[in-house]
């Protein structure tokens, strides 16, 4: 189920209502369906706290993307095995949806600034294999906080424009 704000921000844009589905489907996180027409989204949140982060992460425009899942389990030789391996892809190579949704957001109470990057997936996805070791921008981190994943850090400006719309809005209370 996803929290009230994404729904909100995703009626936004759309105009559509959200369908949830089930957290086990890898192909896609969420049906978003308009009258008739329905796409499947793979929803990403980039949430910034106010009090735990300086201003220029929320504007540093870049994109994390999950590339292999559970670091800390596939590099130690008790905990990897094939199966282990399987799963360790990350959400980038295991989608199949239509759309990327990045969301990213300032948690503050009084600002509700929100930057959506609607990219259209299956071109961004190619894009970017056909691209990723030449990028010279691109960063590789490790995610501490959630899945030791190995995230790559894509900045916004070297992204055609043609893969993805940018909306800018505020929230409100």
């Amino acid at each position: 189920m996803y929290p009230k704000r994404v729904k909100a921000i995703l009626k936004n844009i759309y105009q559509a209502e959200v369908i949830d589905v089930d957290d086990k489907n890898l192909t896609h996180d969420c049906i978003l369906q308009k009258n008739s027409q329905t796409v499947t989204a793979e929803i990403k949140e980039r949430l910034f706290d106010k009090d735990n982060t300086p201003a220029h992460f929320y504007y540093q425009n870049d994109v994390l993307i999950e590339l292999i899942q559970h670091m800390d389990r596939l590099a130690h030789p008790t905990t990897c095995n094939p199966k282990t391996l399987l799963t360790g892809f990350g959400w980038f190579f295991k989608s199949a949806s239509d759309h990327l949704i990045y969301i990213s957001y300032l948690d503050d109470v009084k600002k509700k600034e929100v930057r959506v990057w609607d990219f259209n997936y299956r071109e961004f996805k190619a894009w970017l294999m056909d691209n990723m070791f030449r990028l010279s921008h691109t960063n590789y981190k490790i995610s501490n906080k959630t899945t030791g994943a190995l995230n790559i850090s894509v900045p916004i400006d070297i992204i055609p424009d043609r893969l993805y719309k940018e909306y800018k809005f505020d929230l409100g209370e």
